[in-house]
């Protein structure tokens, strides 16, 4: 038995699409694809209806690969989600990427703080495959409204993942442990 919090199911015009919304603290999401786009680039949904990006942005497959005790039967779970490049001023159709925004945190998780210090740094989509990050999930709700529509980042939790501890490992040429004689009695 999961422990998704609701799954979404949108019924229109004969066609039917479900999206899981979770709601976990300390998850680590993996980014199993990353796609970059940019404004007037045409994209085919799976149903074959098309629609034009007007803001340029980092689209991903998502996977919750860990997660608390009582949150493990969500691990698994798949959904997609975009990364946005907030404008430099409302309205002047600039773009950036900048510290303290949803693709800004998952910059510096993947470069760490170093990245702001070069100006000719990029967040580029393909290092962002396989990468793992620790956040909190929350449920999606559609732009300027309550309707819940599936699941998001807390864009304030994002943080690399510890890279694991490397097994310490003796070298080849190390002696052997000593043989102990077994002692009798206490």
């Amino acid at each position: 038995m999961t422990s998704l919090d609701r799954l979404i199911t949108n019924k229109s015009k004969a066609k039917e699409t479900t999206a899981p919304v979770l709601t976990v603290n300390d998850a680590v999401v993996e980014i199993i694809s990353a796609e970059m786009q940019c404004i007037g680039d045409v994209i085919t949904k799976n149903d074959g209806d098309t629609f034009v990006i007007d803001k340029p942005a980092i689209a991903c497959e998502l996977e919750l690969v860990d997660a608390p005790k009582r949150k493990k039967g969500d691990i698994g779970t798949r959904w997609f989600e975009k990364f946005y490049f907030p404008e430099t001023e409302k309205g002047s159709g600039v773009y950036e990427n900048r510290p303290k925004t949803k693709i800004g945190n998952l910059s510096e998780a993947r470069y760490g703080e170093g990245f702001w210090e070069d100006p000719d740094a990029v967040l580029d989509p393909e290092d962002l495959e396989s990468f793992k990050i620790y956040c909190n999930l929350e449920p999606k709700t559609e732009f300027g409204g309550t309707k819940v529509i599936g699941t998001k980042i807390d864009h304030k939790t994002i943080e690399a993942l510890e890279p694991e501890a490397e097994e310490e490992r003796l070298p080849e040429d190390a002696p052997e442990a000593p043989e102990f004689p077994k002692g009798e009695g206490n």
